[in-house]
């Protein structure tokens, strides 16, 4: 993959605000990253480093949106997948082998040769009780679109968005249009208090209803959008 339009820019440029996509995860993003994780209550401290085999292959795009303070506000990661045992997200699942195999067998159908999936990982944003949570949670959708724009795929192929989330965030995606199928849900560890979500998103097709529904989702049809145009 050829660097990215913004890669070029400055470090002072990089925290201008908006969304900006890179071939490579800015330190801000990774210390963000790092923290959310630990509250999240998905590793064990001490955790000083949350780099991880996709932080290292160049075909990963790396989206963040960043407040006009220089603040992170939220970010995302999408890497291409040549099949679905290569998947992050699908690992999540190992402790649960019932979500883990429907995972799998949905990945296995794909026609690869006629579809692109991408692996979405490292969906994160700032907690409810922190400052600008609001804004996180709105600038999660320009995020989206920014991912459409840079995973359009060439003509006559599929697009496809894989990922594991909370059910939280299930909940927030359905609450605003972002149509996601659930592809296994369950608890992948013993010890939580609410379920986890294998999901697929067609970014193509969820654009297509969010603009077809604009009377019910048409705020969130401008922030993807907005997000859209960004990177382009």
């Amino acid at each position: 993959m050829s660097i990215l339009e913004h890669d070029k820019l400055t470090s002072a440029g990089r925290r201008s605000p908006g969304i900006e996509a890179l071939s490579q995860p800015a330190a801000e993003m990774l210390d963000f990253r790092r923290k959310f994780v630990i509250r999240m209550g998905w590793v064990d401290e001490p955790y000083l480093d949350d780099c991880d085999r996709y932080d290292d292959n160049p075909s990963t795009i790396h989206f963040n949106s960043w407040h006009e303070s220089g603040e992170v506000l939220s970010g995302m990661r999408l890497t291409p997948l040549a099949s679905i045992e290569d998947s992050l997200s699908v690992d999540m699942l190992a402790t649960n082998p019932v979500m883990r195999q429907q995972a799998l067998e949905f990945g296995q159908a794909i026609n690869m040769a006629e579809t692109d999936v991408w692996d979405l990982t490292r969906l994160v944003n700032r907690f409810d009780d922190e400052p600008l949570h609001y804004e996180s949670l709105l600038s999660m959708l320009g995020v989206f679109g920014a991912g459409l724009a840079r995973t359009y795929p060439l003509e006559g192929k599929d697009l496809i968005w894989l990922f594991t989330t909370t059910e939280l965030m299930k909940n927030h995606l359905d609450a605003v249009g972002i149509l996601a199928e659930t592809i296994a849900q369950g608890r992948i560890n013993e010890d939580e208090t609410q379920d986890s979500y294998f999901c697929a998103i067609r970014p193509i097709d969820a654009m297509q209803f969010l603009r077809d529904n604009q009377e019910q989702y048409g705020f969130t049809y401008q922030q993807v959008d907005e997000g859209l145009q960004s990177v382009k």
